[in-house]
C-alpha cells in the first residue's frame, strides 16, 4: 500500500536492535488538554533508555510542539472525539473535503463496523482506520518494537484490532493499551461493541499489557475484559514542571482555574465561586487567573458576560495556549480551583491539572465525588460541595497558607514516585 505521508523525520529507518516505541493519538494535535503532554513525557523516558519514540498523530499538529528525537507522522485527519466518517462519507468527500462540521452527518453506521469485523475489506474501513492502516505499513514494524495507546478509546483500539488481524502474529509488536475513561464517560462507549469487546480483540492476537489511570476504572475494565489492568496514574513528565516555589506569596494571593473551558470543570458555578470570595476576601487580597480567553461559542460568550463584572479581579489567558504559557501560568498560581462535576470527573476519571497541582505543590480546592478529592490529604486543600463550600475554602486557606502549603510540599513528596514517568514507561515495556 502506497503511503501519502511526509515523514518528518529523516530518523524513520529501523536501526539494529533499537525498540521503536509508536504512540498512536489522533488527539495529539495542540496543547488543548494532556494529550500532547503525555506523548511527550512518554516519549522522553523512552529516549533516555535508547528507544526510538514515534508519534501518530493529527495532521494539524504543528512542528514546533515536536521534540528533536520524536519522529512525527501527520496520520490523522480527526480525533478521538470525533466521529469516523464512513462508506457515504468517504464518498462525497472529494466534493466536502475535511469539513468537521459534516463529521457527524456522514460518520460511520453501527451496520457497517459489524459487516466489516465480519468481512474485512478495504472498501468497508473508517477514514481513521484506512489512516492507521497506512501509516502502520509504512513503519514495517517487528515484534521487537512497541505500540502505545496512551489514550485508548473503542474506535482506536477497534481499528488498532483490525490491523493486527492482518498481520502474522510473530511479527505484530507488542501493545499496550491505557486508557483515561471508565465506561460512562468515555467517547463512543458502545463502538464496535464497546471498549472491552475491542481489547478483546487486540489480545488475541498480539502480546499485550494493560492499564487505567485510577484504581476505580482499572477495577471496572478488569472486571469488564477478564484481563488484569495495571493502575498508571496519569502520566507527568515531573522535570517539565514549574519549580516548588520557596518564598511566601505577596499579595494578592493568585487562585488558578486552568484546562480546557468546558461545562464539566464547573462553568456554571465559577461565577458564583468568585462572587462570593470577592465580597468577602481582603481589597485586593485576592485575585483569579483563568484560563478561559479567545473562545467564541455561545457557551464561552455566556460565561465571559457572567464574569464581566469581576474583570478588576480577573486575569484571563487563552485556551489551547503554548505549554510554556500554561506553565508559566500554573507557576505563578498559590491555589488552584476544580470546581469539576462529579458526573463527569467521577474518582475514576484522573485530571491531569489536579495531578500538576499536586506535583508542584499548589493547595487545592476540589469538588466532592471527584478525582482531584482523592489527592487532598494531609493538609493540602479543601473538599467542597457547592459554590458556598468551594468559596469557604478560598478564603480559609488564604487566611492560613502557610499551613496549606506545608501539607502540600508534604503531598508533593509522597507523589512524586507514583507519577514517576521513566518507572511507567519500564513497566510498560518489560
Amino acid at each position: 500500500m502506497k503511503s501519502p505521508f511526509q515523514l518528518r523525520s529523516s530518523q524513520l529507518p529501523k536501526s539494529p536492535n533499537v525498540t521503536r516505541t509508536v504512540i498512536v493519538d489522533p488527539a495529539i494535535r495542540d496543547t488543548v488538554g494532556h494529550h500532547l503532554t503525555v506523548a511527550a513525557a512518554l516519549s522522553a523516558a523512552a529516549h533516555s533508555l535508547g528507544h526510538k519514540p514515534i508519534w501518530l498523530g493529527h495532521k494539524l499538529l504543528a512542528d514546533t510542539l515536536v521534540p528533536s528525537y520524536v519522529t512525527f507522522i501527520p496520520a490523522f485527519s480527526s480525533t478521538i472525539y470525533q466521529n469516523q466518517i464512513g462508506l457515504f462519507g468517504r464518498a462525497v468527500r472529494p466534493l466536502t473535503g475535511d469539513l468537521q462540521i459534516l463529521r457527524k452527518k456522514l460518520r460511520e453506521r453501527a451496520w457497517e463496523v459489524e459487516l466489516r469485523h465480519k468481512f474485512p475489506s478495504a472498501l468497508l474501513m473508517g477514514d481513521r482506520q484506512r489512516e492507521l492502516f497506512r501509516a502502520l505499513h509504512d513503519l514495517n514494524l517487528t515484534a521487537d518494537d512497541l505500540i502505545i495507546l496512551p489514550s485508548a478509546d473503542p474506535q482506536t483500539v477497534d481499528i488498532l484490532a483490525s490491523w493486527c488481524e492482518t498481520q502474522l502474529r510473530s511479527a505484530v509488536p507488542q501493545i499496550h493499551i491505557r486508557t483515561c475513561w471508565s465506561e460512562s464517560n468515555m467517547p463512543f462507549s458502545n463502538y464496535g461493541g464497546g471498549f472491552a469487546n475491542a481489547v478483546r480483540r487486540v489480545a488475541s492476537v498480539s502480546r499485550l499489557t494493560l492499564s487505567a489511570e485510577t484504581e476505580g476504572a482499572a477495577e471496572l475494565w478488569s472486571q469488564k475484559t477478564g484481563f488484569r489492568f495495571d493502575i498508571w496514574h496519569c502520566i507527568a513528565d515531573v522535570g517539565t514542571l514549574p519549580r516548588v516555589q520557596d518564598q511566601p506569596p505577596t499579595k494578592p494571593f493568585i487562585v488558578a482555574w486552568l484546562g480546557e473551558p468546558r461545562a464539566e470543570k464547573g462553568t456554571a458555578i465559577l461565577p458564583e465561586v468568585i462572587e462570593r470570595v470577592l465580597d468577602q476576601a481582603e481589597r485586593d487580597g485576592v485575585k483569579f487567573l483563568l484560563q478561559d480567553a479567545g473562545r467564541a461559542s455561545r457557551k464561552a460568550l455566556q460565561l465571559n458576560s457572567q464574569l464581566a463584572k469581576f474583570e478588576d479581579a480577573l486575569e484571563r489567558i487563552p485556551v489551547g495556549s503554548s505549554p510554556s504559557s500554561y506553565l508559566e501560568a500554573l507557576e505563578r498560581s498559590h491555589i488552584l480551583l476544580l470546581p469539576y462535576e462529579p458526573k463527569h470527573y467521577p474518582m475514576s476519571r484522573c485530571s491531569g491539572v489536579a495531578v500538576e497541582g499536586l506535583l508542584t505543590a499548589k493547595p487545592m480546592v476540589v469538588t466532592r465525588g471527584t478525582f482531584a478529592e482523592t489527592l487532598i490529604n494531609g493538609g493540602n486543600g479543601i473538599a467542597g460541595s457547592d459554590a458556598e463550600e468551594l468559596a469557604s475554602g478560598i478564603l480559609k486557606i488564604i487566611s492560613d497558607f502557610e499551613k496549606f502549603y506545608t501539607g502540600a510540599l508534604r503531598a508533593r513528596e509522597k507523589a512524586i514516585p507514583k507519577y514517576d514517568v521513566l518507572s511507567t514507561y519500564q513497566r510498560m515495556v518489560s
